[in-house]
């Protein structure tokens, strides 16, 4: 009799443990914090055609066809007064834009009862020692954002990620970091996955996959 009082004592005990409800712990293996951008930039003070670009040293210049750029890129990052966008969805009247769209994607996040709708570009093919451009357009909806931490899970050895900017929008719910994936020389040629995490108001809203194609660099 006693011995059946600890066998069902024990499974008690296990099923409680299968019960507890998941949470996401910001302690977990092979995560790497994204450090915020030192530059911040308010709807209200952009000079529209303002450019980030991708590669380090060219992060601004004036005019998207100054004949100063480097090299043009459809994911080169253009400041709007209504938020970043992608110089292949920049449109100017009269002027032709010649990119092929950048796909991207939009996924829900909730946590404590708090919803945030994300859109950012989930799959990037990018060339070996190159970079590419990522805007995570941000909107809570409802609730002010008043902080915002960004964190790496899983990044695999030979790709790097940087904040190069912070928008702010003129409603309080809506931000978008651009972040900048850079991929080294000598990496191997092959399909990554890791993930992005984000952090808003102290609250641990988890992570978006992200999938990055690397092809031969030139």
């Amino acid at each position: 009799m006693k011995r059946k009082s600890i066998i069902v004592l024990v499974s008690i005990i296990i099923g409680a443990v299968f019960l507890l409800p998941a949470c996401h712990s910001g302690d977990h293996t092979g995560e790497t914090l994204i450090e915020n951008a030192s530059v911040y930039i308010v709807s209200e003070n952009v000079a529209a055609g303002d450019v980030i670009m991708a590669l380090e040293g060219q992060k601004y210049k004036s005019h998207p066809d100054s004949s100063l750029a480097p090299t043009e890129a459809a994911d080169d990052v253009i400041l709007t007064p209504g938020g970043p966008r992608y110089r292949s969805h920049y449109f100017q009247e009269g002027v032709e834009n010649p990119w092929a769209p950048v796909e991207t994607t939009s996924i829900l996040l909730s946590a404590n009862n708090k919803t945030v709708d994300l859109t950012y570009r989930a799959d990037i093919e990018i060339k070996a020692g190159e970079a590419a451009s990522n805007i995570l357009l941000i909107n809570t909806t409802l609730e002010d954002i008043r902080s915002l931490k960004l964190y790496a899970v899983d990044l695999p050895n030979g790709i790097a990620i940087k904040e190069r900017a912070r928008w702010h929008g003129s409603l309080p719910s809506l931000i978008a970091p651009v972040i900048i994936i850079e991929v080294s020389q000598d990496i191997q040629v092959q399909e990554y996955s890791f993930e992005i995490g984000l952090e808003i108001n102290d609250v641990d809203f988890g992570v978006i996959p992200c999938r990055l194609e690397v092809l031969p660099g030139l």
